[in-house]
């Protein structure tokens, strides 16, 4: 579909307001693809692309992405040469992708939001460009802690949500997100989403029903360590300060100043937690020596982890290896265990989903958890509701089916 430029704009502000969100975006133009041809703004992403490249080449090797941009402008008879970069003005943030409503439950009722953000997703070039960030915050992963190289530049400037009573009303954001984290494994460009993810992370956090770290999360493609995750990781640092807020608990923090971040009944300052997102800190630097938090906290959240808690959401979800010896994660065994129970007793097979979820609350926790603790994150990463006495009946059964688990 071709693009229509607002002429009523200086020609490149023009441009850049009424093209799509890939505008620009090295990672995702390619002269061999139909969409990019077919689009209004092709020259002047071609253009763009091509400044991109430029500034970036003293930061990150784009020898064979450079390359390749020469060759295809040289197909179609373009110059060859770098154009001046617009710097009239700031480039505006990326537009929001349209995510379609769902209802009910959210991993049934999300396909069909999930299908229509598929097919709106942009063709990607054949090979991504790094972006231009870097920083030394460890990325916290089911797997093992990352490090990243220290911070030089980044694309966002502040948190996008600026209070909650500027969000727009949203029907079901916890099957919307799951629509769009998995658009976002296709297509790859977390800045086109980013607006969107914040928006209903922030959303489901009001909903206090299931917890950060047991949401889909944003998946790019790149490999661990690569600097777009400094950028997911400090998005993901503020929406889990404001669930702490939204939950109203209790955090001791060392610098009285951050204490603003866990007044219940203010607003929360989205600024100051971006501001406290933004510090060269590691995380269990902020778990373990600023905040203080409790591993039942930990284990609510996607970067506020500290070794502990990290190593054991590990050791349950990756395998690992001991010398040349692949070891299996212990959630494998589980529900193979899990499994044979229910062949022998098929009354069990649909309360499975509920003992997994028990099983993974009470790893998470660690030794001598205590109930209660357990029965609250079974509840946070499902939705679900059990009292203290059943989940400790469960537990009691669980441990009788499900052995050997070290």
């Amino acid at each position: 579909m071709t693009q229509t430029i607002d002429t009523t704009l200086s020609p490149i502000d023009g441009i850049r307001k009424t093209a799509p969100a890939c505008f620009g975006a090295a990672t995702a133009f390619s002269h061999e693809s139909p969409i990019c041809t077919s689009c209004g703004a092709f020259s002047a992403c071609d253009d763009e692309c091509l400044v991109t490249l430029e500034l970036i080449k003293v930061r990150v090797d784009v020898t064979a992405h450079m390359k390749r941009h020469m060759a295809g402008r040289k197909k179609l008879g373009r110059s060859t040469s770098v154009p001046m970069p617009d710097v009239s003005c700031e480039r505006p943030s990326e537009p929001e992708p349209t995510v379609a409503s769902a209802e009910g439950e959210d991993l049934k009722e999300a396909s069909a939001v999930i299908a229509k953000a598929k097919a709106a997703t942009v063709e990607l070039a054949p090979t991504d460009v790094v972006p231009t960030i870097a920083t030394s915050e460890p990325v916290s992963t089911p797997s093992a802690t990352v490090e990243l190289p220290t911070v030089t530049a980044t694309r966002t400037s502040g948190f996008p949500v600026e209070s909650i009573h500027a969000l727009p009303p949203v029907d079901n954001p916890r099957a919307q997100l799951a629509a769009l984290t998995s658009a976002l494994a296709v297509h790859g460009d977390y800045y086109a989403i980013r607006q969107k993810f914040c928006e209903l992370s922030i959303l489901i956090n009001l909903e206090s029903s299931i917890a950060p770290e047991f949401r889909p999360k944003p998946k790019v493609g790149e490999a661990k360590g690569s600097p777009i995750y400094f950028e997911i990781h400090r998005d993901q640092l503020v929406i889990d300060l404001h669930w702490l807020h939204t939950m109203k608990e209790r955090v001791t923090v060392r610098d009285e100043s951050l204490q603003h971040l866990f007044y219940p009944g203010g607003a929360f300052p989205f600024d100051l937690a971006w501001s406290f997102a933004s510090e060269k800190w590691k995380s269990r630097h902020r778990v373990d020596e600023v905040l203080y938090l409790t591993p039942r906290l930990q284990c609510q959240l996607v970067t506020l982890k500290g070794t502990d808690v990290a190593d054991r959401l590990e050791r349950v979800m990756e395998s690992t290896k001991h010398g040349s010896t692949r070891i299996p994660p212990k959630i494998a065994s589980v529900r193979r265990q899990l499994n044979e129970w229910a062949e022998r007793d098929v009354r069990i097979e649909k309360h499975i989903p509920d003992y997994e979820a028990l099983w993974k609350a009470r790893e998470l926790l660690g030794e001598g958890a205590l109930v209660k603790h357990v029965a609250e994150i079974f509840a946070l990463s499902t939705g679900r509701t059990l009292d203290v006495k059943t989940v400790r009946d469960k537990l009691t059964t669980l441990d009788k089916h499900v052995t050997g688990i070290i």
